[in-house]
């Protein structure tokens, strides 16, 4: 079975390491092949395409798009989709804007509660990427307002706390719509960390399978458990193709490593063949 990773990060959204740097890990860990897929923009990918086609490394298109289902943040990956059609691009462009106008917001909360502004530095350290409340969290962890980047949502950034500002994202069935009109296919990103009930999960399952989603990340983690067997359950229930995800964003993050993910569980069909059959 071949060894891929269809959820990673770069320096191009809010990962540590280059997208050079990402391939050249994808080959040494043996991997067949990898998806870039950072946060609403394709400019990782597109910036590393000619030298993973140098290397001979098998490099396929992606991105992880914000989206709102029932008032919720949710994830979808799209895969293999044409990176230069203008929906997709204009879409992105818009949740990046919003992406700055939620940081902006965040950043008048805080200062608002006495916080020094964090404008520049924001700036200095998102430079090219894409920002992120995990960027906000960094600096509150510099600025030893708190220990952690966790401990900076547990405080002052998540539901409830004064930091948080809801966000605006497009809806779901309008990123799977776009994601399937640039010919990718929609995947249901870490449906676990949504911490939704069976019913509730059930239920984004039925909406994104009715919009048009192809996928569920039926694997995110090295070893084999009950989650995935579960998730792997409910891809075939709801007739979506399993991808496997580690959403590895650097070496910093020691529980994850990429393409260290265990195999697909048995009587699902791995959401490679949905562009393999192409």
């Amino acid at each position: 079975m071949n060894k891929v990773d269809f959820h990673c990060h770069t320096q191009a959204s809010d990962g540590s390491l280059c997208p050079k740097s990402i391939v050249d890990l994808a080959i040494k860990n043996q991997l067949d092949s990898l998806a870039i897929t950072d946060h609403d923009t394709t400019a990782g990918y597109e910036q590393i395409l000619p030298y993973a086609q140098q290397q001979g490394f098998d490099l396929i298109s992606g991105v992880e798009v914000s989206a709102l289902w029932q008032n919720r943040t949710i994830h979808i990956v799209g895969l293999n989709m044409a990176v230069d059609d203008a929906s997709l691009q204009a879409m992105l462009t818009k949740i990046r804007a919003l992406r700055w106008q939620r940081a902006d917001a965040i950043n008048l909360r805080l200062q608002q509660r006495g916080h020094p502004c964090m404008a520049s530095r924001l700036k200095e350290l998102v430079a090219e990427g894409v920002v992120g409340r995990p960027h906000i969290a960094q600096i509150l962890v510099e600025r030893q307002y708190v220990k952690s980047i966790n401990h900076a949502f547990d405080k002052f950034l998540k539901q409830g706390r004064i930091g948080y500002v809801a966000a605006n994202w497009p809806a779901l069935d309008e990123v799977v719509d776009v994601i399937n009109a640039a010919g990718g296919q929609a995947v249901l990103a870490h449906p676990g960390k949504y911490r939704l009930t069976s019913r509730k999960l059930n239920g984004l399952l039925t909406d994104f399978k009715l919009a048009g989603g192809s996928g569920l990340e039926v694997v995110t983690q090295k070893f084999a458990s009950a989650e995935a067997i579960g998730m792997a359950d409910r891809a075939k229930r709801h007739d979506l193709f399993a991808s496997v995800g580690s959403d590895y964003h650097g070496p910093e993050q020691t529980w994850r490593q990429l393409g260290a993910l265990a195999p697909l569980p048995a009587g699902v069909t791995p959401i490679q063949q949905a562009w393999l059959n192409d």
